[in-house]
């Protein structure tokens, strides 16, 4: 049996709604401890999921992914990076120092990733606001290297899987983040490939092991508060990880996507069906680069309210999923009448 594709695959929307949803409200209610349990899979679904909709590589996509991924980033990190940095001058009542703050900006966005090192020191996106963007050059640069792959003979590409493997561990390792996460890309690869063997295969899917995945979360949260590990599996966010956290995200990405697939596939038996999720989906890209700039604009509104406070994140969490939505729907008309706007939605 062969799942039934359209030309939008409205289930798959589904997924990245769910996941996006994660992620707001993890960034909302500051990290929550509970959410390291319900949370860690919501950013590597998105690889699983690109690489569900993803064939063979060739020269002609690569060109598109970089269209598709690298204009949204610059664009969107200059422009809400200015504006951050403005909001933050202004509040502060002294522009003495924007020179120095603009460069700083301009070599984060040019880095491409949180910070250089994993205590936040040095240039990154984490000054800014705008540090999710640093998931846009991560799945071009893990494309990138999945079309590598599929270039090379049979017999090389083991070694260079085990090449690229032994660089993340290195880097991670010495605790250091890398631009445009090099360091990250061969687990992004990693996923893309998953993803896209599910497609070929479909077995998964169809079959879900719906009993099985009942307790997957459960357990994971379980094995988490025991002390068997010699180190946490849960250290840090995706992209922010530690070495021993690197198979848990594939793992609970990976499962977590067959899971939500079985739930939202009805070609499958699948019978849920979220609206809200879909509006997610499909506008996860606004909603990737606007959801932490707007959340941090509503703490800077609220006073800097705690993270930890239940009324506020919901709060947070609110303003961020509506005016992500006013502003995918100003993009999309815009988008008609400019095709520049086409790119950044």
């Amino acid at each position: 049996m062969e799942i039934k594709h359209s030309f939008r695959l409205a289930w798959l929307d589904d997924i990245k709604g769910f996941a996006m949803l994660c992620v707001v409200i993890q960034h909302a209610f500051l990290n929550p401890p509970w959410g390291r349990y319900l949370f860690l899979g919501s950013v590597p679904i998105f690889f699983v999921a690109a690489g569900f909709t993803t064939t063979s590589m060739t020269s002609e996509q690569i060109s598109r992914k970089a269209k598709r991924l690298l204009v949204p980033y610059f664009v969107y990190a200059v422009g809400l990076g200015l504006i951050a940095l403005g909001a933050t001058c202004w509040k502060n009542g002294s522009g003495a120092d924007f020179g120095h703050r603009i460069l700083l900006l301009l070599s984060g966005i040019a880095y491409g990733r949180h910070s250089v090192f994993r205590d936040g020191s040095g240039i990154g996106l984490n000054h800014f606001g705008i540090a999710p963007l640093w998931f846009l050059p991560a799945l071009f640069l893990s494309f990138v290297l999945l079309f590598l792959f599929d270039k090379l003979p049979k017999c090389l590409q083991f070694p260079y899987t085990i090449g690229l493997l032994a660089g993340t561990i290195l880097a991670t390792r010495l605790q250091i983040y890398l631009p445009w996460s090099i360091d990250l890309a061969p687990i992004g690869m990693f996923l893309l490939a998953t993803g896209r063997f599910l497609r070929k295969t479909t077995a998964p899917i169809q079959t879900g092991f719906p009993f099985v995945d009942c307790f997957v979360w459960p357990a994971w949260a379980f094995l988490a508060r025991t002390n068997g590990f010699p180190v946490s599996f849960f250290n840090g966010q995706f992209g922010s990880h530690g070495m021993a956290s690197l198979a848990a995200y594939v793992l609970l990405a990976v499962t977590e996507f067959v899971l939500l697939a079985r739930l939202l596939n009805n070609t499958h038996g699948g019978k849920l069906f979220f609206v809200p999720f879909r509006a997610l989906g499909k506008n996860s890209l606004v909603f990737l680069c606007f959801q932490l700039f707007i959340i941090n604009a509503c703490e800077l509104a609220l006073g800097n309210s705690p993270g930890s406070n239940i009324s506020v994140g919901l709060i947070k969490s609110l303003v961020t999923i509506v005016f992500c939505l006013l502003a995918a729907r100003l993009i999309f008309r815009l988008g008609k009448t400019v095709p520049f706007f086409k790119l950044l939605g």
